[in-house]
């Protein structure tokens, strides 16, 4: 298992999730979840059911001190 990847499953189970690091590791771990969900095809494929093919999953984050917020939110895609 890759080292972010806890990080992404537990982010796509419940559309959102909280973790603490170090501020200095901040770019980091938002890149590498990002990453993660770029790679994970699967998700990709059953995020879409056929009646809502104009909306996509975004990953959105929010830094709060030491706390990074991951929220998966349904965005209109045109």
């Amino acid at each position: 298992m890759r080292r972010y990847q806890v990080i992404w499953n537990a982010l796509k189970q419940d559309k959102q999730c909280t973790i603490t690091v170090h501020p200095a590791l901040h770019a980091r771990v938002i890149k590498a979840v990002i990453k993660e969900k770029d790679m994970d095809i699967g998700y990709k494929l059953t995020a879409i059911s056929e009646d809502e093919r104009c909306y996509q999953m975004k990953l959105s984050y929010k830094r709060e001190g030491a706390r990074i917020k991951f929220f998966l939110i349904k965005v209109f895609n045109l």
